[in-house]
């Protein structure tokens, strides 16, 4: 079920209101999710159909689905904006979608099974690989795989942010219930 909260602004509480269900309607089996830019749109994961979906704030409707692969997980949008990278937990990649286009332009294999996904400010793309204990970097200007960080064999590293104050990484392993700080 897709709800909406709404402010009842007479008596200043919240309520919740169902909306229209265009997403298990589908068979889709939404895990990750970003704003666009302009704030119009949100791309959703589709974990079980390998997808990215377009959906469309203002009508409440799936506008575009582009296929990416296999257990879509997690997104991120590039530094510039321009694009979107999708974690495909299944294939062992991310998929590099132009956001103008809402085509896939790259696919960047990186370790076994990706989840988290973040962005530097300095051009970098950092992605957790859950069953191998690593995050991959790449380089955004060409996407090449230039590093693996290990965080260990039993971490199952699962979630990462970027601090764009200092330029550390923080990573939530879920395997042995740690946060991996990683400095520039």
């Amino acid at each position: 079920m897709l709800f909406r909260s709404i402010l009842n602004t007479s008596d200043n509480t919240f309520h919740l209101a169902n909306l229209s269900d265009p997403l298990s309607s589908n068979g889709a089996q939404s895990l990750g999710i970003v704003l666009s830019k302009d704030g119009k749109y949100l791309y959703i994961a589709d974990f079980a159909r390998g997808q990215l979906l377009k959906f469309d704030i203002a009508t409440e409707t799936v506008v575009k689905s582009i296929l990416v692969g296999s257990g879509a997980t997690n997104i991120a949008f590039s530094s510039d904006g321009k694009y979107l990278y999708v974690s495909n937990f299944n294939d062992t990649t991310v998929s590099v979608i132009d956001v103008a286009t809402d085509n896939v332009v790259k696919t960047i294999n990186v370790g076994d099974s990706p989840e988290g996904i973040a962005v530097s400010s300095d051009g970098y793309i950092f992605v957790t690989n859950s069953y191998d204990g690593t995050v991959s970097v790449i380089r955004e200007s060409d996407y090449s795989v230039v590093g693996t960080i290990n965080v260990g064999a039993d971490a199952d590293p699962v979630a990462v942010c970027y601090n764009f104050s200092n330029g550390e990484l923080y990573i939530a392993n879920n395997g042995n219930n740690s946060i991996s700080v990683i400095g520039k």
